[in-house]
């Protein structure tokens, strides 16, 4: 029973010594056995990484809500931090206005719904 519990014991600081070395020993046998695999996922299923769920303090904020009106606020701040002359953007939308309907460019494109079908087959899962 001695000589068991000492092995165990062994064991477990050759692990905790070693720990750097296994895990770099698995990922590689992991990639060599099966080079189909993602490097990364593999780091992830050796460590048990999970994704963060983000930050949980913004700018002394903890409050999901008072983080999103943070946010709301300073994206409001920049959106409007650019000035501009009512006049001239008028002008720049009546010009795109006169060249998307003047020119002939697009009138041999026809989308039809077999078009967005295999479009839409494309994308990736969850999208």
């Amino acid at each position: 029973m001695r000589r068991a519990r000492a092995s165990y014991h062994y064991a477990v600081r050759h692990v905790k010594r070693n720990k750097e070395q296994i895990i770099r020993n698995r990922i590689a046998q992991a990639l060599i056995d099966n080079s189909n695999r993602n490097f990364w996922s593999e780091i992830r299923k050796i460590r048990n990484n999970k994704k963060s769920d983000g930050c949980t303090v913004v700018d002394g904020i903890s409050d999901g809500g008072c983080i999103a009106e943070l946010f709301a606020t300073k994206y409001n701040d920049l959106y409007n931090s650019v000035c501009y002359n009512r006049n001239d953007l008028q002008d720049i939308m009546y010009e795109v206005e006169n060249n998307i309907q003047g020119s002939s460019m697009y009138d041999d494109c026809i989308v039809t719904s077999s078009d967005v079908f295999n479009a839409i087959v494309r994308l990736k899962s969850h999208k």
